[in-house]
């Protein structure tokens, strides 16, 4: 049996994961939110690193400015390995916020330079409070919501979707909040609060740490829950 995922991450992070779907599932891709440049003037030359929480803030910040000559922090593998493939000098926390904050602590005092989204799951600047640490943060980008499309409204109500797999507790949110009445999923859950925001929308599993190999990991092994 075939089981059927829902992704809605941006375009091309959903096609990234669905790439790496474990066999038996298939990929429904309805993006609930879309990536928006923002205007932003950072001061790099007051730098001394930069800090990315997404890989959305690294494309953002690649797509406009030629500097790589900064270290960056990177809240976990997948945002170094895309820093790296861009030419930054990326250093890997473990996929959170708390282990970047204690990755950045280990740092000698820096002015470090924060570049994200409009929409953030954490406080960086009061994790960091203590540490020495001079924190820039400029939103560079915007997660721009959008509700399901009309076709994965019908799937969903017709059972056609099994699980989803979330990535942030804003995503849990924005599908609540298109949910049709009734339909409830599976929830792959990147963190226990990813899980948090979920509730309503039905079971859920919890990644073993906070990266996309382990939310497929559970993904692959839930194949028996599926019938």
């Amino acid at each position: 049996m075939t089981r059927t995922l829902l992704l809605t991450r941006p375009l091309a992070d959903s096609q990234a994961f669905a790439a790496r779907l474990p066999q038996g599932w298939r990929a429904h891709i309805a993006p609930m939110q879309d990536m928006r440049d923002l205007p932003a003037s950072p001061d790099f030359a007051q730098a001394d690193a930069l800090v990315f929480t997404s890989q959305n803030g690294v494309r953002s910040f690649a797509s406009r400015w030629a500097l790589r000559d900064l270290p960056a922090f990177c809240v976990g593998p997948a945002t170094a390995d895309m820093a790296e493939s861009l030419g930054l000098r990326a250093i890997a926390a473990q996929g959170d916020l708390p282990s970047l904050a204690a990755l950045l602590a280990l740092q000698p005092a820096q002015n470090l330079l924060y570049l994200h989204g409009r929409h953030v799951s954490g406080d960086l600047a009061q994790a960091l409070a203590g540490s020495g640490h001079f924190l820039q943060s400029h939103a560079i980008y915007d997660q721009q919501a959008r509700g399901l499309d009309a076709a994965t409204q019908r799937a969903l109500t017709a059972g056609k979707i099994h699980a989803v797999a979330l990535f942030s507790p804003r995503s849990a949110r924005l599908l609540a909040e298109s949910l049709p009445d009734g339909a409830l999923l599976h929830c792959f859950c990147l963190s226990q609060n990813v899980a948090d925001a979920a509730q309503g929308l039905g079971t859920s599993s919890v990644a073993a740490e906070p990266s996309a190999a382990a939310l497929l990991a559970i993904i692959g092994a839930s194949a028996g829950r599926f019938r």
